[in-house]
């Protein structure tokens, strides 16, 4: 009876302080919070041609406490046809100012490291994000925009 009064405490001490580590150990990230399907909606700035409204599916890939962000990858469609999506969330504002990152391209595209639609955004929930677009290579005809997009 005295090792159950000594041990009790003890006990609950080590599963609190699991429980702290646990929580704790996810930095400052989302989690999977990004994960779902998500509405994207395009306008273009003025004089630009229209990059199209989509769906696409989101899931985690990543999460690094040593770069600070959350990786997320997915497909969906924009006007009908097939894309893949990459989102990039930091926890923490990046040297440009942003904490969110979606980069579109066609799902047959050759280099979409280079030939993107690059959405970017200062602030984002976990249920929407809204900002700037810009085509690049392949995707320059496109110049620049705003996006919204927001979890079905």
């Amino acid at each position: 009876m005295k090792t159950v009064r000594i041990l009790a405490p003890v006990v609950i001490i080590i599963l609190l302080s699991i429980m702290v580590f646990m929580l704790s150990c996810g930095g400052g990230g989302t989690g999977s919070s990004l994960e779902g399907t998500w509405t994207l909606t395009t306008t273009p700035d003025p004089g630009n041609p229209a990059f199209g409204n989509g769906t696409y599916i989101l899931t985690l890939i990543e999460s690094s406490t040593q770069l600070e962000m959350d990786l997320y990858f997915g497909e969906g469609t924009i006007e009908g046809v097939p894309y893949n999506f990459r989102v990039q969330s930091h926890w923490d504002t990046d040297i440009e100012g942003n904490k969110y990152y979606l980069f579109l391209s066609e799902e047959a595209e050759v280099n979409p490291i280079n030939n993107k639609i690059k959405c970017y955004s200062p602030e984002y929930t976990v249920s929407s994000v809204s900002g700037q677009y810009r085509g690049e290579g392949t995707y320059s005809n496109y110049t620049t925009g705003t996006f919204h997009s927001i979890k079905q």
